[in-house]
């Protein structure tokens, strides 16, 4: 894999289950390490945050955290989506015109199996499906932290969300440069083509993500009930290889 630096990509909008960890982590890669402007939205103040990098005035990224950190919520969040999109309007969010990723954390217990596979069917791409919310969604094993922990080749299993996010202030997000989000993307890969069975990945897959997220969940669980812990794993990758940032 390698990094396509200054890669025009757009608008992208990911809708993240938390307002904290997954906006600090997608603003500083977003941001900080790859030079895009990013804008954030603060439900919990109805406050913007931007900051803004003059070199791509045509690339935006905006971090909206959900309403409810819930998936069994997503569906019936699509008044709250709606108000994001006119409040963000003036900062250049378009409903139509924008890529769009929803960002998760397999909870046991909080967030089911049946559910999730539920999502799947709808939630396949990055592309408009003509839905009230739309996107690709990205799973992550037992939590995003465990996007940092990829970054830095550490294959330590953990059995909850609550006990990833505590381990993995041993890194620091800072300290994420280019060759740490290469050496996280490569290991994901090889990962989900261990679980899915395949020897390369065909970008194809990215029209229709369903099947593999399938695959990854029923994997999951299985992991679960037999080692107590899940296999560290972060779907939120997928989204820098959707967006062309990196390249398989």
């Amino acid at each position: 894999m390698k990094l396509n630096p200054n890669k025009r990509i757009g608008k992208v909008l990911y809708l993240v289950e938390g307002d904290v960890d997954e906006v600090a982590i997608l603003e500083w890669v977003f941001n900080r390490l790859l030079k895009y402007t990013t804008v954030t939205y603060d439900k919990r103040l109805d406050g913007v945050t931007c900051l803004i990098n003059e070199m791509d005035k045509y690339s935006k990224v905006f971090l909206v955290p959900m309403k409810y950190s819930a998936v069994s919520k997503i569906e019936s969040s699509s008044d709250y989506v709606d108000y994001v999109y006119e409040r963000l309007k003036s900062f250049g969010l378009e409903k139509d015109e924008c890529v769009k990723y929803l960002v998760f954390d397999r909870d046991e217990g909080s967030n089911s199996s049946e559910m999730l596979m539920h999502l799947f069917t709808i939630f396949k791409n990055s592309l408009d499906n003509d839905l009230d919310i739309n996107g690709l969604m990205l799973i992550s094993y037992p939590c995003v932290q465990s996007f940092i922990c990829e970054c830095f080749k550490d294959e330590t299993c953990l059995s909850s969300s609550e006990l990833m996010k505590r381990y993995s202030k041993c890194h620091e997000i800072k300290d994420i440069d280019e060759q740490r989000l290469i050496d996280g993307a490569e290991r994901m890969m090889a990962k989900v083509l261990k679980i899915i069975g395949q020897t390369a990945f065909d970008l194809n897959n990215l029209d229709d993500m369903q099947c593999i997220n399938s695959e990854i969940l029923k994997y999951q669980d299985n992991h679960f009930v037999n080692k107590h812990v899940y296999y560290t794993l972060s779907m939120l990758f997928i989204s820098f290889i959707d967006l062309g940032i990196i390249e398989c």
